[in-house]
């Protein structure tokens, strides 16, 4: 993984990463993984190659992400703390995000989360994911196989 502009960071058991390149799956399960935990949950958001617009479905040739970089960053570690308020028994967070341009079919979002027992690690994947999507400064444009493009609005 080589990724041209980044943010990494690591507070405690915590990775999170925003650049043009993610871990894939297995790497971020290395990243996670404790002898300690039954539980390894995870996350990969795609882009799938269409969208509804105004009620008609467009197709997708990719998405373009861009980002506040540090500030989502901050935001991120928030979200990982207010998670670890919820699920105490999380061991460690590893959350990666694309920025830049993310074709149909590739990822632009891995979470994993480790802990010792299966119910926390599966919540605590839906939460980051809800609150990454609707907090964090990232903004992603759907562009259409017209040609044209779409800004979207953060959400859950």
């Amino acid at each position: 993984m080589k990724p041209t502009t980044t943010t990494t960071t690591t507070q405690s058991s915590d990775l999170f990463h925003i650049g043009t390149e993610i871990a894939t799956l297995d790497q971020l399960r290395d990243l996670v993984g404790a002898t300690s935990c039954g539980a390894i949950a995870t996350f990969l958001g795609t882009t799938r190659d269409t969208f509804a617009v105004d009620g008609v479905d467009k197709q997708v040739t990719r998405l373009e992400y861009e980002a506040y970089t540090e500030m989502a960053v901050k935001q991120i570690r928030a979200i990982a703390q207010t998670t670890r308020s919820k699920w105490p028994d999380i061991v460690h967070i590893a959350i990666h995000h694309r920025i830049g341009v993310v074709p149909a079919g590739e990822a632009s979002i891995a979470i994993a989360v480790s802990s010792p027992h299966r119910k926390a690690a599966l919540h605590s994947v839906e939460f980051l994911i809800d609150e990454v999507k609707r907090i964090a400064p990232i903004w992603k444009k759907e562009v259409y196989s017209d040609g044209t493009s779409n800004w979207k609005q953060n959400c859950c």
